[in-house]
């Protein structure tokens, strides 16, 4: 779809819901045009206003202004999809880093500009969260909270009941996610689950055999990160991390493989992150 098709697509919407619009182009189209909405809602030029579900009535505020953004760019063109580098680089590697060029974006803004853009729903994949980071994103968190954006998180070993600090660092992280949706928010639109089937030996969990090890950090089906980086100290500024942001059709793929997983993965329930962190609390004090 051509820019000016998208001018004519906006032109059209007032009255107006993103999915009726949606129905007028082509499937293969879809979700790049509404990546292009969404970027035009951030611009500022037309409001989506949430109607109940996942949709979306459609207003256009400044129709001139509508071309110029086109025109400019400032809309991502329509392809099939985009592949952009996302890297963490531990200090001693910063100087070697002006070396490769510009234009590597760094895992802990991508992360955050992911989160603070999304405008229907948010879907990550955080094996191994810890609670200081879970906090480094707090402001962005709460908007999504205040906002009523629905977040789903799939983690792992929650049910396992571990002893020692990195158990006690995932329960934490998970209910500092949760406490912000029940105090900005509304507790039902923050779901969180556990995918992971452990082997037992005389009552004792001694391997693991499925698993998630995926990070993903998915916004509006249009746009998401694949990578190495994870919600981990480390893992933002210490480690040498390497993944992408992806953009356009592809994310669509990587998100069914998510609800794949989403579906077989056991709900976590805020009561029961309660219970073992007072435990794990108690383990520690004794």
């Amino acid at each position: 779809m051509e820019p000016q098709q998208v001018f004519d697509l906006v032109r059209r919407s007032n009255g107006k819901t993103l999915s009726q619009l949606l129905t007028s182009v082509i499937p293969a189209d879809r979700s790049l045009v509404e990546l292009q909405l969404m970027m035009l809602a951030r611009d500022g030029v037309i409001e989506l206003n949430r109607k109940g579900g996942d949709d979306y009535s459609v207003k256009v505020k400044n129709l001139p202004r509508v071309g110029s953004v086109i025109e400019k760019r400032k809309v991502a063109p329509i392809l099939d999809h985009r592949a952009d580098i996302v890297a963490t680089l531990p200090t001693s590697l910063h100087r070697g880093s002006k070396e490769l060029g510009q234009g590597v974006a760094t895992t802990d803004k991508v992360f955050r500009s992911l989160l603070r853009g999304a405008n229907r729903y948010v879907k990550l994949c955080l094996p191994f969260p810890e609670e200081a980071v879970a906090s480094y994103f707090a402001d962005e968190i709460t908007n999504l909270a205040r906002s009523g954006i629905p977040m789903r998180i799939i983690t792992r070993e929650v049910f396992t009941e571990k002893n020692g600090t990195s158990y006690g660092n995932l329960v934490k992280a998970l209910m500092r996610v949760y406490d912000i949706y029940r105090s900005c928010g509304d507790e039902r639109k923050i779901e969180i689950r556990d995918f992971h089937i452990g082997l037992k030996s005389r009552g004792f969990n001694m391997l693991h055999y499925e698993s998630v090890h995926a990070k993903i950090v998915l916004a509006d089906g249009v746009q998401c990160y694949l990578g190495s980086g994870e919600w981990r100290i480390n893992s933002l500024y210490n480690n040498f991390e390497l993944g992408v942001v992806l953009t356009g059709g592809i994310v669509s793929r990587v998100e069914s493989l998510y609800d794949l997983v989403w579906q077989h993965a056991k709900p976590i329930k805020y009561e029961f992150l309660s219970n073992m962190h007072r435990k794990s609390g108690n383990t520690s004090q004794g």
